[in-house]
């Protein structure tokens, strides 16, 4: 091991000091290191509780569908405190900070969790440190390490995993000779922590919402989930996540997922859903419980798992938590080739049912192909239809002199598409070189026209006026070519230098 390596090059004679927060059965295996006479010291090894005096530490029981409200009750009503609140999953910190902002409490939200990057982390670190008065919604991963100055209020709103989880989360405030509140939100299944807690020397203290003071938002946050799709998605992922991380608690007495399932509608509602997403509880298949087909269908269970599941890794259990695949209602062989764990669709009365044509007696696996008429075939019989291949001693053999015959009908074929395509192409070059010759011509006309009718009126230049609109016309009927162009300009020039000569004469 690494500690191992370090310890040989150690002086042997020296002084070891080891350092922990809380005390585990890890940290008491590093006494092996060379340690002679060991003392442990703890700050709160002879004290009464485990946890500083100057913390004060309540508890309330909600339900699960009123979690939420109470949440933003608190903080709407400690808008002049500085307050972590602690949540289970990523998801569940991105929608509760999304949600609440757009709510507008009055007071700055954060959102501290794993999924973004170290910058990112860094700087809202320093900006909730330096801040007076916010509320930042976080992970465990702002449990431990992170010292955080003023400190007034730690919320769990979701139940710690266990004791030491819930010392590290309260940690975060009353810090040195400081003093903090502390409290913890459980739902009645969760009571059960209570005695954990009691247990391990930490004092707690029930206390009861001010329904007088509560906020119902379950019509407001169903207003804003209609108008942001994207936050409704976020919504729905964080209620997925929260429900696997519920079920995969080793601690089954505190997390009971059978009570949690009783309310799962209403806590969608709650949460501005107005349905619980489609989810299923169920149980991952050994390998070789039934062969290389149950093998099969539990890694394509755990692929569907992985793609909405939250942040956190699994503990490597049995149980796992999936979206329900929603199957295709097709007929016959096909349908019984389906998922065998999913629950069929229901049948449609025969009136109602798609039309299918030929799409029993399909292997699986094949490729459903169709062809002009829309009849559905596979590959192979498209190939075998196309290429007029003929069928003996049960096997498919090739017509080479088809085949040379068809290729030779396509490559002419090509030959003589690629010459139209050819003169098409050049038709579309000179009329566009004609298109820009006709509009030269026009604007030369248009400037000759406001030079012509000063000639006009000193001399009558009816002639110049004719020329320049003959010149017009033909720039707009005649096809023209460069020998046309340089005479008509030839023309406009003379008649220039006349009017000159005219209009010099009468001064």
């Amino acid at each position: 091991m690494t500690l191992d390596a370090i310890v040989e090059n150690m002086p042997k004679e020296r002084q070891t000091l080891l350092f922990s927060a809380t005390q585990t059965k890890a940290i008491k295996d590093l006494v092996r290191l060379s340690l002679k006479n060991p003392e442990y010291v703890a700050v709160h090894a002879d004290s009464k509780d485990a946890t500083p005096t100057k913390l004060v530490q309540n508890f309330m029981v909600v339900e699960h569908e009123h979690k939420i409200n109470t949440i933003y009750s608190f903080i709407k009503t400690h808008i002049k405190s500085k307050t972590i609140i602690f949540l289970s999953t990523c998801k569940q910190v991105r929608f509760y900070h999304e949600m609440f902002c757009r709510l507008r409490p009055g007071i700055p939200l954060m959102a501290l969790q794993g999924k973004q990057k170290q910058m990112k982390r860094l700087a809202i670190f320093t900006k909730f440190a330096d801040t007076q008065h916010a509320i930042l919604f976080a992970t465990d991963i702002a449990a431990r390490g992170l010292d955080f100055p003023s400190v007034n209020w730690v919320v769990q709103a979701d139940c710690p995993d266990d004791v030491q989880t819930y010392i590290h989360r309260a940690g975060r405030t009353a810090r040195l000779h400081n003093a903090g509140k502390a409290l913890l939100v459980l739902t009645p299944p969760e009571v059960k922590m209570i005695e954990a807690l009691e247990e391990a020397r930490i004092p707690l203290e029930e206390v009861h919402v001010n329904t007088e003071r509560m906020h119902d938002l379950k019509n407001v946050l169903a207003q804003q989930l209609t108008k942001d799709p994207e936050l409704k998605v976020v919504a729905q992922k964080a209620l997925v996540s929260y429900l696997r991380s519920y079920h995969l608690q080793k601690n089954k007495a505190v997390f009971n997922m059978e009570v949690l399932q009783e309310h799962v509608d209403e806590l969608a509602l709650s949460m501005g859903l107005p349905n619980a997403p489609n989810i299923k509880f169920g149980k991952q298949k050994e390998k070789g419980e039934k062969g290389e087909k149950g093998e099969k269908k539990a890694k394509k269970e755990k692929i569907v798992m992985d793609v909405d599941s939250d942040d956190s890794e699994d503990d490597g259990g049995e149980d796992f938590l999936s979206i329900k695949r929603k199957n295709h209602h097709l007929e016959g062989a096909a349908a019984e080739e389906s998922s065998e764990d999913d629950e069929p669709l229901p049948a449609k009365p025969p009136s109602k049912r798609a039309k299918t044509s030929r799409v029993t007696k399909i292997a699986s696996g094949e490729k459903l192909v169709f062809d002009e008429e829309g009849t559905a075939m596979t590959q192979l019989e498209k190939f075998t239809k196309s290429s007029k291949m003929e069928e003996a001693d049960g096997k498919l053999k090739h017509n080479p002199a088809e085949i040379d015959t068809h290729l030779e009908g396509i490559k002419s074929r090509m030959v003589e598409r690629d010459v139209v395509d050819k003169a098409a192409h050049a038709t579309r070059i000179k009329q566009k070189h004609r298109d820009l010759k006709a509009k030269l011509k026009k604007r030369r006309a248009e400037d000759d026209d406001d030079g012509g009718g000063q000639v006009a009126v000193l001399g009558g230049g009816s002639d110049v006026e004719d020329d320049a609109d003959s010149g017009s016309g033909e720039s707009e009927s005649d096809e023209g070519d460069s020998d046309e162009d340089s005479d008509d300009v030839g023309d406009l020039e003379d008649q220039e230098a006349l009017a000159m000569k005219m209009l010099a004469g009468r001064n």
